[in-house]
């Protein structure tokens, strides 16, 4: 029962302690400015280390039940489920469709994204008709192509 009775030992903050949560807050402000849970999460954390385990733990369920209900939790539930939702699509996903096998594929504009679509296309084996609104960008165009393909050998 050790564990148990260190949930009542409060201890003072040591400045190694505090230097962890100041980094560990500077990191978080950087990596997920929006979310506040992990902002709460350390402020739960410090609760503990400052007035003892126990009552950290109180602490944390007192936040998280907030946090649970917040607009943020709900929106991330949301998107939890319509990820999950968009890989059945009634009517479509549970007919056994078979997708065509593509062996050639016309590709609009030959800037960045249309030269990378192309070169992925071309390197999955499949032809490609590239259309641009000029010889001179058509040009440009092929010459990305062919080193992206160069590249790639």
């Amino acid at each position: 029962k050790p564990w148990v009775r260190s949930l009542h030992i409060t201890e003072k903050l040591g400045s190694d302690a505090r230097e962890v949560l100041a980094t560990a807050r500077q990191h978080v402000k950087k990596t997920a400015a929006h979310l506040p849970q992990q902002q709460a999460c350390i402020d739960v954390i410090e609760h503990g280390i400052i007035h003892g385990g126990y009552s950290g733990v109180l602490r944390e369920a007192e936040v998280f039940k907030k946090l649970v209900l917040s607009e943020t939790a709900k929106g991330l539930i949301h998107v939890f489920f319509a990820q999950r939702t968009i890989s059945k699509i009634p009517g479509v996903t549970d007919i056994g469709l078979k997708a065509r096998n593509v062996r050639k594929a016309a590709v609009i504009g030959g800037g960045l994204m249309g030269s990378g679509i192309a070169t992925a296309l071309i390197l999955g084996n499949i032809r490609v008709i590239l259309k641009e609104v000029n010889s001179e960008y058509l040009q440009k165009g092929l010459k990305t192509i062919e080193g992206d393909i160069s590249s790639h050998h």
